[in-house]
């Protein structure tokens, strides 16, 4: 059970004004005073609009045209020349890219009064009064029980509309709040901000648990904008912990998980030589302590010395992989880089080495990315997806591993030997350090940075145009 002290002396000492509202499966379990109040909405009024389509279901797949004097700043279209987009794109990049071209295109497509007529008619604290970007003295406004509502609404919904939406809050590009030390592929999210405002909106889970999290802030200046972001970052690490601590785990959780029977557990547990599950779970305990006390001892030189050997491993191991995509990515037509959450350094070092070198290159921090992108590739063209750690919740249900298929040279970059994602790659280079990866809270980026940065040297001189 989640440590609610904990969480009060995190908010007790912030500046300015927060709420925070936490629920799980049960209801509400966690509401600090301000949970109901109303704060500027930022871009969790972008949850709103998803929740009209929901209620007024539209045709996703016709093609809709966005006019070039609507195009604002924020998000991927006010950077890409196409105008002409299906209007499930438009939503896919209104949440997960946090688009303010697409939300006011949405919007816009409806029209505003309508919307906002709604907006109040359905929720007691939810107000439509501006256009993203728009310069008024108006302001869109709701509160953290009205924003987990929104969020709840759009994951219960099994139909296509609430797929789509569902991947894009899976696959969202800002985790710096409450997913910030988090690993990949355990939430849905909606952030939003402003100058003097940071929300997150968030379920984060493990298995079939859950924590679905509102935390929103008003604030003035950067250091106490700071403060903000280091109490969400705690209290989402705190939940996550929470759902993964084997102190907290049941033997019916531990039933639900595995798909099979209490007495299946309890068999099993005996057939381990312990009584039952009762006595496992305390050795596990205390195994893991033991663990963790062994690991805290190791010095600081013993795990230099595993980077340097990983690091020259790459040098030796993997000194043709580098020459070889060096090779493909210098006389490719045009070059598709990809890498989400901490997998993104890389990437961005990768394109920003081909862009230098002349090469034509494109990069995504996010699926919604490369689904956009990938009509602009042709027969000559080769992908670059770096993931770390491999995992197979990485793609969901997007349909980019189909459209990798499809390219000439498609590489997967990671430390996984066993990635279950090899599948959908013409080549995987397993880079060295598995072991590294596994004793670090976060994916190690320093050698994939190396071979990266390898490949960009081979490049540069052997293929410089």
């Amino acid at each position: 059970m989640l440590d609610f002290k904990k969480i009060a002396d995190i908010l007790a000492p912030l500046p300015g004004k927060t709420a925070l509202l936490i629920k799980d499966k049960t209801g509400v379990l966690y509401a600090s005073p301000l949970a109901g109040e109303e704060f500027k909405s930022a871009s969790l009024i972008k949850l709103a609009v998803a929740c009209y389509y929901q209620a007024h279901p539209q045709d996703l797949s016709q093609m809709v045209h966005v006019p070039e004097d609507k195009i604002v700043e924020g998000g991927m279209l006010c950077h890409l020349a196409q105008r002409d987009w299906m209007l499930r794109d438009i939503l896919d990049l209104m949440l997960s890219d946090s688009d303010n071209t697409a939300t006011n295109f949405l919007i816009a497509f409806i029209g505003f009064a309508k919307m906002a007529a709604w907006f109040e008619a359905e929720f007691a604290h939810l107000h439509l009064g501006r256009y993203l970007m728009e310069v008024t003295d108006r302001e869109n406004y709701l509160s953290a029980e009205t924003a987990l509502e929104l969020l709840e609404r759009l994951l219960a919904d099994p139909s296509p509309f609430g797929q789509v939406c569902q991947k894009a809050l899976f696959y969202q590009e800002s985790v710096n709040k409450l997913l910030q030390d988090l690993p990949e592929g355990c939430s849905y999210s909606k952030t939003g901000e402003l100058e003097d405002t940071e929300h997150d909106a968030a379920r984060i889970f493990a298995g079939d648990s859950y924590y679905d999290i509102c935390f929103m802030s008003h604030y003035t200046g950067l250091e106490e904008r700071e403060q903000i972001l280091l109490a969400q970052n705690a209290v989402g690490k705190l939940a996550y912990q929470d759902l993964t601590n084997v102190e907290s785990l049941t033997i019916n959780h531990l039933a639900e998980e595995a798909g099979t029977s209490l007495a299946s557990v309890q068999r099993f547990c005996q057939k381990m030589g312990y009584s039952g599950f009762k006595e496992f779970k305390f050795q596990l305990l205390t195994y893991i302590k033991k663990q963790e006390s062994q690991e805290a001892a190791v010095s600081s030189s013993e795990y230099l010395d595993d980077y340097h050997d990983a690091i020259n491993r790459v040098w030796t191991a993997n000194e043709k992989d580098a020459e070889e995509l060096a090779e493909v990515l210098a006389t490719s037509s045009t070059n598709f880089i990809f890498g989400i959450y901490y997998s993104e350094l890389p990437a961005r070092l990768l394109s920003m080495g081909m862009r230098d070198l002349g090469k034509s290159t494109y990069f995504g921090d996010n699926l919604a990315a490369g689904e956009h992108l990938f009509p602009l590739s042709d027969e000559n063209s080769t992908a670059v997806f770096y993931s770390v750690s491999g995992i197979s919740k990485l793609f969901g249900s997007s349909p980019l591993p189909k459209s990798i298929s499809h390219f000439k040279h498609s590489y997967l970059v990671t430390m996984n030997p066993d990635t279950p994602l090899k599948k959908y790659f013409k080549k995987v280079i397993v880079l060295p350090g598995k072991n590294l990866a596994q004793g670090l809270p976060v994916d190690p980026q320093s050698i994939p940075v190396v071979f990266t940065e390898r490949v960009i040297d081979i490049a540069a001189t052997k293929y410089r145009r």
